[in-house]
């Protein structure tokens, strides 16, 4: 775990849980989920943290038969994505970026 991830809180006012500082999952009462990219400073680049915390929201969120739609956005005013964080793909190999 990076210095950008926590452990899993849950909110029980608000129901909100926090994956990690990267993602915040709301879950709303109507099976509606927020998921909002938190990783401002970089524009929401996608980093293997970011993506790692992705797969494994969407995996729990998965299970749950509760879950009727699934919403991705960006922080508000902020912006939504800017793609893949180029200054970490300098630091692997062609092969390594195709693994992941």
């Amino acid at each position: 775990m990076d210095e950008n991830q926590k452990t899993v809180h849950q909110d029980q006012a608000t129901s909100s849980i926090t994956y990690t500082q990267l993602i915040l999952v709301d879950i709303q009462d109507d099976g509606t989920i927020v998921v909002t990219l938190n990783r401002r400073q970089k524009r929401n680049a996608l980093s293997a943290a970011l993506i790692t915390d992705l797969n494994a929201a969407f995996r729990a969120l998965e299970r749950n038969d509760s879950v009727r739609a699934i919403v991705l956005t960006g922080p508000p005013g902020g912006p939504f994505y800017a793609g893949a964080d180029l200054g970490e793909l300098k630091h692997i190999s062609t092969s390594e970026a195709y693994k992941t």
